[in-house]
């Protein structure tokens, strides 16, 4: 559904990134993003690659030892397209949207330091 989807909204709309989660990591949604003119943001799915999924167990076990829980990354993106303003980004190049999106993720950091701080 990612090629569909990615040209209706090329047809409406001029875009220059595409930000998705592991499920759409794939050599045809990334060659056709970039024949688009767009710079394809795909989270990585280990798939075959020991190494990798090894070491993402690993992080899971030692996470879960300290008690931190695993957003998923559709939560995350959820949330810097929903409540930090990112569903439009009006800047072009990679250094100026990576910028952007860093403070989108400072500020929910911040939001979120301040839920645990506050008093119930």
């Amino acid at each position: 559904m990612a090629i569909p989807l990615s040209v209706m909204r090329s047809e409406r709309m001029d875009y220059l990134y595409e930000l998705m989660d592991a499920t759409h990591d794939s050599k045809d949604i990334d060659q056709h993003s970039r024949a688009s003119g767009h710079v394809p943001i795909i989270d990585v799915n280990p798939r075959n690659n020991k190494a990798l999924i090894a070491h993402r167990k690993t992080e899971a076990l030692a996470r879960r030892c300290i008690g931190h829980t695993d957003p998923t990354v559709e939560r995350v993106n959820g949330q810097l397209k929903d409540n930090t303003g990112y569903r439009f980004i009006r800047v072009q190049g990679h250094a100026k949207v990576f910028c952007n999106l860093i403070f989108g993720i400072l500020v929910m950091t911040a939001e979120l330091l301040m839920r645990l701080a506050a008093p119930d």
